[in-house]
């Protein structure tokens, strides 16, 4: 390795978002170590990476579990003796009308979305506080910051993931641990797989998000390590969010005028 490459552990790698940052990881040179519960995707990501002489570490994490995420770190700081940045990009989502959203969608979002992303962050701190450095990087959806119709719950889970972070980036300065929170958009990813709704026009309208095609996975990935490299605590890859985030802030009632009209298309009036 050389001397500007870290020890990474990407948390949910084996698709989507995670697996992307894991070829960046490798890109430049990083050593890398991955936690997922999708074994048989982690293997196929697993022998890519040995095709391509990348020397990695995969276990098995299921993040609503506080004594798994510990015990997942601890393997990996035993093998490479510290860890430089803990990346969390495991998430679930659900999608519908207000009403329709159950309380076991709400708790499943909660368990694996902002419980999970605290389970990780603490199993971690326990080693970055021994070493005396580290870097949390946590991901929640730009919903989080832009909620939208029909995302309550999604957009409710992903808010309290960047709030924990706001927390935490000042709290943990004083220790030389950097925290970050990555906001992307809609990406081609696996999140439908892992999509909780009792909607068929939800998910429909969930899927052709993801679908859409304005920054590729690759890209997205690219840009978030590009703005990991100036320790941003707001990273938002894709290029409109800055924008649209700004407009919100400044200019309230025109940002939920734009969002009404919205509604109307996803609750036409009785």
């Amino acid at each position: 390795m050389s001397r500007s490459s870290q020890h990474i552990v990407i948390v949910g790698g084996a698709s989507g978002l995670g697996r992307e940052l894991i070829h960046e990881a490798s890109r430049k040179g990083h050593r890398i170590a991955f936690l997922d519960i999708n074994d048989a995707r982690a293997k196929q990501l697993g022998h890519e990476l040995a095709e391509s002489n990348i020397e990695y570490i995969y276990q098995h994490c299921d993040i609503r579990h506080e004594e798994e995420c510990r015990r997942a770190l601890e393997r990996i700081v035993q093998r490479w003796g510290h860890i430089d940045i803990v990346l969390q990009a495991a998430g679930v989502a659900s999608a519908g009308l207000v009403e329709t959203v159950t309380k076991a969608h709400w708790k499943k979002q909660l368990d694996v979305n902002l419980l999970g992303t605290v389970n990780i962050n603490q199993a971690a701190l326990r080693i970055m506080k021994q070493q005396g450095f580290g870097y949390l990087v946590n991901v929640a959806g730009l919903v989080g910051l832009l909620p939208t119709p029909s995302l309550s719950s999604y957009a409710a889970t992903n808010a309290a993931i960047i709030a924990y972070s706001e927390s935490i980036y000042t709290e943990l300065e004083p220790l030389n641990i950097n925290v970050s929170v990555v906001c992307p958009s809609f990406f081609k990813s696996n999140l439908n797989e892992r999509l909780y709704t009792t909607d068929p026009i939800a998910r429909a309208r969930f899927e052709r998000l993801l679908n859409r095609p304005d920054l590729p996975t690759d890209e997205v990935a690219r840009r978030v390590f590009k703005q990991m490299e100036k320790k941003r605590f707001f990273i938002l890859p894709h290029p409109n969010s800055n924008v649209l985030w700004r407009q919100k802030r400044w200019f309230p009632e025109r940002f939920y005028r734009s969002l009404k009209s919205l509604a109307q298309k996803v609750r036409p009036a009785p």
